[in-house]
């Protein structure tokens, strides 16, 4: 077995639950709800950390030609990570601004 395949689920599993720790912090009425036993709260709250805290910090990203977009510029002949926090992903907008 590679340590690889080891470490990766172990990361994963570590960060959502970290996740959901800070949502349940930042949302004490959604921990109230949990600790009550609603029913179908747990799925409920499980999927909208999913949603909101998606596991990748970045994601890795191709131009099909040279541009400049609100002051980033990107270059054909790289491969930019974009950040979560700038920039739409999934159809979640992170940046507070």
């Amino acid at each position: 077995m590679e340590v690889i395949n080891l470490l990766r689920p172990t990361v994963a599993i570590s960060v959502f639950i970290t996740l959901a720790a800070h949502a349940l912090h930042r949302h004490p009425e959604c921990r109230q709800k949990l600790q009550a036993g609603e029913a179908g709260y747990a799925d409920f709250f499980v999927q909208e950390v999913r949603r909101f805290y998606p596991f990748f910090p970045a994601v890795m990203a191709r131009a099909r030609r040279d541009f400049e977009w609100r002051g980033y510029r990107f270059d054909m002949a790289k491969l930019p990570a974009l950040p979560r926090s700038r920039f739409v992903i999934g159809n979640v907008r992170m940046d507070g601004r």
